[in-house]
Order: structure tokens, then C-alpha cells, then sequence
């Protein structure tokens, strides 16, 4: 017999309901650690795609000229003067400069500027099978806490604020949002991780407190670009808030990444600008808005903001197919019909039911 044919009051009492939202609530949190540790070994097979991605992403074509040192290595007499000038200059790291994975034409040194997926590949082997891995643990480590801080607010908003019980949209919007400033400078990191050259002679942070005291200031740099990212990746489940099945999640989720793609983009760009650390990209944008646009006209809309998205997809592809999300979008719809099990023999619900909390409504 269902626990409702009881009392509809029983299910609609604020204790009941309280109780309730503690239990979906645990779930949420189980299901939060679970997918950490499952994106923990599926990165061993994403986080390739994902870094060649990033590595695209940060390619700034303006500023192969920015410096005034590039020269076309197609032309013979370009190649030449090239390596005439670093072995004149650098005789004794000459074999250590081509051992970089800088690319032909480029200098060492400086952030570099990835013309195509062939050239993203090579520079990243060069750099070791890890180069392929790099920033990777921040990656992790910025979604799971981000994801966990997420859990913990809009549970809070929930139990506390009726309105935000049914407005998925803002709910989420602002929950994501607060979640992703407090993970911020593991965002940062793992940016700033991937431009880097990885081998010793070349890395710009040995590790992660000499990238806080080196960059200390540098660690809040383009955080509002959260704001319109998640707006624009939460649009794209509109078709699962309104129909919470896997189906649509997975719809959604590509939808999502589609849509924000560009203001990611733009995002990582900033965050990886410096003024004073050599190997990060030069200042040119002003703010999220002023990048998308100066990127759209210097680079183009497929070339420039969505750079590297054919990688990105791959990656957003495996994850849905690797990691199990379904069950995570199950719970807004949630009856207490649907949770039979739970309920037989808990104590405290038992309790409840004793005491026909039902009566005691006010």
C-alpha cells in the first residue's frame, strides 16, 4: 500500500517535506562523490581531448606577429635566419630549444600559437605522453568541489525559499555561479597549467604555490566570466527542465556546451593574460564582452570563438558515454511513491507516522 493513500496532509507537512528534501539531498551528495572518482579514471581517456581542446582555445593568431620575430619557416631563407639567429645567441641551449616543441617560426619562451590539430598534437608529445595530462587534476578537482558547494546551495536555497523550488533556471544560475567564484583560482590554475611548457627548462610554475605567490594578484582575473557562461550553458536545458529524462540531459548537455563554447573561449584568454610573467598571453582584452567580439572580427566565428570545438565535442561525448549521469536527474520530479524502499522500516519516518503528524497541522 502506498505510503500517500495515508493523508495527502502527511506528505504536505513541512517536517515530511523537510525530511524528504534531507533525503534527495544525500543522494545528490553520494551521486556527487561517485562521479568524482568515475571522472578520476575516464580522464585517463578525456583529458587529452580535452587539453588539445584547451591548447586550441588559447592559440592567439594576432600575436604571431605581436613581437615582430616571426618569420614563415615555408621560406628557406626565413628557416635559415631562424636557425642562424638561435645558434649565434643560444649555442649552448641550441638542442634544447628544439627539443621544446616550440613550433617552427616561434621563439621559445612565449605562449604558443597552434595553427592546426597536427601542430597542437606535435607540441604537446614533445612536451612528454604528460603534456597531454597537464592541468588535468585541477580539472577534477574545480568540477568535484564545484559540484559539491553547488549541492550544498540549492538545497539550502530549497529548504528556505519556496520560489526557488520550482525556478530551476535562476536556482541553478545562481548556485553554479557562486560555486564556480569560490573554485575560481583552481579555474585558473588549470588554464595556466596548459599553456605552460611542461618540461623544467621551460615551465613558468614548478608548481602550484609558486603560480599563488608569483601571480597572487592574478588569481581573480575575469571571474564575472562565470555569470555569462553558466546563463548561456544553462540555456541549453531548457528541454530537460521542462522533461527530466537521461535523453534530455544528454541533449542538453551538448546544447550547453555548444552555446557557452565561445564565452569559454573568450574566458580562458583572459585568465591566462599577464603583464609581467613572460609564456602567458600578452593583455588585448578589456572584458568577456570585448573579447568575443575582438576575436569574432580578427579570427572569426568557427577559426577564432569556436576553436578547438571538434576536440571539445569528443571529450563532452565520452563523458556522457563513460560517466553514468542519468540517475543524477532524476530527483526534481522525485515522488515519495517512487522511494518505497527507503521509507520500509526507517525509524524516523515510522516515528512520523505514529505521531499522525498529519493531525498536528495547523
Amino acid at each position: 500500500m502506498s505510503i500517500l493513500n495515508d493523508s495527502k496532509a502527511l506528505e504536505e507537512h513541512p517536517l515530511m517535506i523537510r525530511y524528504i528534501n534531507y533525503y534527495k539531498k544525500s543522494k545528490d551528495v553520494k551521486l556527487c562523490y561517485k562521479m568524482t572518482f568515475q571522472n578520476l579514471y575516464c580522464s585517463i581517456l578525456i583529458a587529452p581531448f580535452q587539453t588539445i581542446s584547451i591548447s586550441r582555445q588559447l592559440s592567439v593568431t594576432p600575436h604571431k606577429n605581436l613581437y615582430g620575430d616571426y618569420v614563415d619557416p615555408k621560406k628557406s631563407t626565413a628557416l635559415t635566419k631562424i636557425s642562424t639567429e638561435v645558434t649565434l645567441r643560444e649555442s649552448r641551449n641550441y638542442e634544447l630549444i628544439k627539443s621544446s616543441g616550440v613550433i617552427e617560426g616561434q621563439k621559445p619562451y612565449r605562449a604558443p600559437i597552434y595553427d592546426n590539430y597536427i601542430q597542437t598534437i606535435k607540441g604537446l608529445y614533445r612536451q612528454g605522453i604528460l603534456g597531454f595530462y597537464k592541468g588535468n587534476f585541477w580539472r577534477i578537482w574545480t568540477f568535484s568541489i564545484s559540484q559539491r558547494a553547488k549541492i550544498t546551495l540549492e538545497w539550502f536555497l530549497r529548504d528556505r525559499y519556496d520560489f526557488f523550488s520550482n525556478a530551476h533556471f535562476i536556482r541553478d544560475w545562481i548556485c553554479l555561479t557562486i560555486a564556480d567564484f569560490a573554485t575560481h583560482f583552481g579555474f585558473v590554475t588549470e588554464n595556466r597549467y596548459i599553456l605552460q611548457n611542461r618540461l623544467p627548462q621551460f615551465q613558468i610554475y614548478k608548481n602550484f604555490l609558486k603560480l599563488q605567490f608569483r601571480n597572487y594578484h592574478e588569481i581573480t582575473r575575469g571571474i564575472t566570466g562565470h555569470i555569462p557562461k553558466n546563463f548561456f550553458y544553462l540555456i541549453g536545458f531548457y528541454i530537460y527542465y521542462n522533461m527530466p529524462t537521461t535523453g534530455n540531459y544528454m541533449i542538453a548537455v551538448l546544447c550547453g556546451n555548444i552555446l557557452s563554447y565561445p564565452i569559454m573561449t573568450a574566458f580562458r584568454r583572459i585568465v591566462c593574460e599577464s603583464s609581467s610573467t613572460p609564456g602567458l598571453l600578452p593583455l588585448r582584452y578589456l572584458n568577456i564582452l570585448h573579447a568575443v567580439f575582438l576575436i569574432r572580427r580578427e579570427e572569426g566565428l568557427f577559426r577564432g570563438l569556436y576553436k578547438g570545438f571538434f576536440m571539445h565535442l569528443l571529450a563532452t561525448l565520452l563523458w556522457i558515454g563513460l560517466v553514468p549521469t542519468g540517475a543524477y536527474f532524476n530527483y526534481y520530479k522525485e515522488k515519495i511513491s517512487e522511494d518505497q524502499e527507503f521509507f520500509v522500516n526507517d525509524p524516523i519516518f515510522e516515528e512520523i507516522k505514529k505521531r499522525k503528524i498529519a493531525n498536528l497541522k495547523t
